[in-house]
């Protein structure tokens, strides 16, 4: 039963390090899976690695 907590914690971690990536140019899918599959802490570094998103307003 434990281990069903530490899989719950890892994804939303990794959830959270997504919705850091929004507004950089790999989006929130592209950070959410490099922390779900890796580690979040190496999401966290390729979010960081990014660079921001290009506003599409005028």
């Amino acid at each position: 039963m434990g281990g069903g907590i530490g899989i719950l914690i890892w994804v939303f971690v990794a959830a959270l390090v997504g919705f850091v990536g929004l507004n950089k140019k790999g989006g929130f899918w592209k950070a959410f899976l490099i922390g779900l599959f890796f580690s979040p802490l190496i999401g966290v570094m390729f979010v960081m690695g990014l660079g921001q998103k290009k506003s599409t307003w005028l």
